[in-house]
Parts: C-alpha cells; structure tokens; sequence
C-alpha cells in the first residue's frame, strides 16, 4: 500500500516513532510505521475507549484519525529507547483538533526512570509543553500565546537540542516558531522509553477531548530543520 504524501514527509524525518493513528473502525491499537521495530500503542487507563475510523486529520491525506472523549489514552512502551543519553536533539510532534478550553493532557513522552515531557491545552486553551527531571528541575516550559482549542486541526512540535552543554527548547505551532527556552547547565537526556497520546493512566482526569493524527518522535545527533 502506497503511502499518503505526508506519511513520506515524515518518513524523511526519519522518525524513530511514528503512529499516523489512520486505522480503520473498531481497531483496538495504533501501529508504528517507522522503520524502527516499535510495538504497536494500546488502549490504557478507563473510560470509553478511543474511537478509530470516526475523524479527519491534517486533511492532506486520506486517512482518518483517532478521536478521545475524556475517558482512556492510548500507551506503549518502545522496545528501544526512542530519545537516547547519546542524543543530542530530539523532536516530538503531532496534529490535533480539540474544542476545549480546560486543561488536558494530550500526549506524554518519557522515562521510566527519568526526565518527562507532556504536551497540554493549558486553563486557558494555550498550547503547553513541559519537560521536567524525576528529581524536580523544570527543563522547559512553553506556551504558545494563541489559543488552539478552537475546532481546528493544528500541528505541535517541541525541538530540544543540547548545545554548549546548554538545552535549547523551541515550540512550534502550525510550522511558526511561538515560544523558545535555554536550560543552563543540562545535563543529557535520560532516554525517553515510554509514550502515551490522548492523555495518560497516571492523571487520568487530564484526558482530552477531541483528536489526534500523526505523532512522531525523531532523534539523534543532527537536528531537524523547520517544523512542516
């Protein structure tokens, strides 16, 4: 099967995960399409199940999406790390459409024993990223100062690139760059291993509603150009 033109634009990326969430009605997993042997994302927490098959992406394809309604998240736990302590820029994207001003988790990509990111529509329907360590320090915090939880299908993408022992952070929204942040004296990346999109089992209060298309998570050495 022939893949849609921005299934190739990912796949230049070369994403260590990429999950387009285009499976049909009644699926029950989202599967990895990189090139990587990555399992496949299940449905976690409770609450009614995310819906395949029901709702449109970015638009520029034929395929569906995966729509959320406040109840489970989908989950995985990579076989490799995604984001290793070798790397020095990673970047984790996707496309969303949501109606809700409250805050809600959208995604979080992270170790089990170590530094986290989640992505948020923040109180006030911003765009919200943040990364922190297990042990405290907040490595970035961005906030986009348009309001995205206006019915719309947006794309997010976090950059973090570690330069002169410094971490920059850059948010995108829509391929503008809308907010950027350095953390002074950073000291590497943990290895990100675990991944959950539409919330996560651990807040599960936090769950959104609405839907998500194409989640990526690429990293190495050589940082990506501008977001798509």
């Amino acid at each position: 099967e022939l893949a849609s033109i921005i299934e190739e634009e990912y796949f230049l990326d070369g994403p260590r995960a990429y999950y387009p969430f285009g499976e049909p009605e009644g699926a029950i997993q989202a599967g990895n399409v990189s090139t990587t042997t990555q399992p496949a994302m299940s449905f976690s927490a409770t609450g009614a199940n995310p819906v395949f098959g029901n709702a449109t992406g970015p638009g520029t394809d034929d395929l569906t999406a995966v729509s959320f309604s406040a109840g489970k998240c989908l989950a995985v736990a990579f076989d490799q790390q995604v984001v290793t302590p070798a790397d020095t820029t990673y970047a984790w994207e996707f496309f969303f459409n949501t109606s809700t001003t409250a805050l809600r988790q959208m995604g979080r990509l992270y170790s089990s024993t170590g530094d986290s990111a989640q992505i948020y529509i923040n109180a006030t329907g911003k765009l919200n990223i943040l990364s922190n360590s297990i042990d405290g320090p907040i490595y970035y915090d961005l906030i986009s100062a348009a309001t995205v939880s206006d019915g719309a299908t947006h794309h997010a993408l976090v950059r973090a690139t570690i330069s002169g022992g410094d971490l920059v952070s850059t948010l995108y929204l829509d391929g503008t760059q809308v907010d950027t942040e350095t953390y002074v004296g950073f000291p590497g990346f943990t290895g990100f291993d675990r991944l959950t999109a539409g919330g996560e089992g651990e807040f599960a209060s936090l769950t959104m509603t609405g839907v998500l298309a194409h989640m990526a998570v690429t990293a190495g050495t050589t940082e990506l150009t501008a977001a798509r």
